[in-house]
């Protein structure tokens, strides 16, 4: 018998994330218009609560653009052509920044990390002493693609410690889950997006310059992502061309939710979380992709040997509704990837480990139902931090 029609649709991407109800009800019957009065304080609502989520206290600005789209304002902006770049790659998003340097003509050094491994702060050291007059240094906090945590904090300070480099942060799949300290560490630039775990759909991003990058604007021609016109536009609340208004809306409701959580509570339930996922693979003999240095928004894992990766996914999605991400370019049909990422229920969380336990025995994996499910629940976020 069929009852897929009476499950409940369950997303674990890393990217679009759960909406929550009272977010998208704040856009519903409501269709502002953009250069008013009322909007500009929305805009500077938001703009205080994103503050706090970055750790600084310049202003970011929003953007109508997804994070694609903040990772190129970040390079423009930035970056001159022929600027010396040091871009730190251990996935396919690390490999899509480098693309975009090389597209823009900077002077490229690529350090090249294996997938699901991180960079430790001597070898970035060696690799400042290697390349001298690196202008710019860039990474993921996350690098989505295989869970894998860079040392923020550790790498800004390498760079900042030994050299006049920008420090450039990608923290799309981080900013929530993991501490972000950016005037303290020596950020200069830091961006993330709205369908990250901030409770909005995908189309907006947020970017933050530190005064030091303010100073060191360059001189590319520019236009849509002009900073300069967005942060003299924000400071008052206006933006420089048309926001995406209702996914402003849906945002600023899901920030007054997280900030009444607060930052460090955040980063509690999503470490907890991750273990606890972590936990439940582990009593199912299923061997999470990375070891050391994994994601607290995302943890991929191991597809059994035996079992196509792809089909497995399809029977999630298509038997019991549940929608994981798959492995990308040379990991797709070898890895999964389930997100914990933002406004997750951790009930919602123990549904998808069952009917993962469900998807293998379907696909003829011998391991006994319920070993994950029990561990997922002997370690949920509510029953004492681990």
């Amino acid at each position: 018998m069929d009852f897929s029609h009476l499950l409940k649709k369950r997303l674990f991407s890393p990217g679009p994330t759960e909406i929550p109800l009272r977010s998208q009800f704040a856009a519903v019957d409501n269709n502002p218009y953009h250069r008013t009065q009322a909007f500009y304080s929305i805009i500077m609502n938001c703009l205080e609560f994103l503050k706090g989520f970055f750790g600084t206290e310049t202003m970011p600005v929003i953007l109508t653009a997804s994070g694609t789209g903040a990772m190129e304002a970040a390079l423009v902006n930035l970056t001159n052509p022929g600027t010396r770049v040091l871009m730190i790659s251990g996935g396919r998003f690390g490999d899509r920044w480098i693309k975009m340097a090389q597209a823009y003509a900077c002077e490229t050094t690529v350090v090249a990390v294996p997938w699901g491994q991180s960079l430790s702060p001597d070898e970035l050291l060696q690799q400042l002493k290697k390349n001298s007059g690196i202008q710019a240094v860039s990474f993921q906090a996350v690098e989505t693609s295989t869970g894998a945590y860079f040392p923020v904090a550790e790498l800004a300070r390498t760079v900042r410690q030994n050299s006049d480099a920008l420090v450039i942060v990608d923290a799309l799949s981080s900013l929530l889950c993991h501490e972000m300290n950016m005037d303290a560490w020596g950020i200069d630039c830091v961006f993330a997006a709205s369908q990250k775990g901030f409770g909005a759909g995908a189309g907006l991003s947020f970017i933050a310059l530190s005064e030091r990058a303010r100073s060191r604007l360059s001189v590319r021609p520019r236009f849509y992502f002009n900073l300069v016109e967005e942060m003299q536009a924000q400071s008052t609340g206006k933006t420089a061309w048309t926001p995406g208004t209702q996914s402003i809306l849906t945002l600023q409701a899901s920030l007054k939710a997280l900030s009444a959580i607060g930052r460090e509570e955040l980063y509690k339930f999503h470490r907890q979380m991750a273990y606890a996922v972590r936990a439940a693979l582990a009593a199912m003999g299923i061997e999470p992709f990375v070891k050391d240095q994994y994601a607290f928004s995302v943890t991929p894992f191991k597809v059994p040997s035996d079992i196509a990766g792809e089909k497995l996914k399809a029977t999630l999605q298509e038997k019991y509704s549940v929608t994981f991400a798959g492995g990308q370019d040379h990991l797709k049909g070898k890895v999964l990837r389930l997100a914990h990422l933002g406004f997750v229920d951790p009930f919602d969380l123990l549904a998808a480990i069952a009917a993962l336990e469900l998807s293998l025995k379907g696909h003829g994996y011998t391991k006994a139902l319920g070993l994950g499910t029990n561990a997922m629940m002997q370690n949920f976020p509510m029953w004492g931090e681990k």
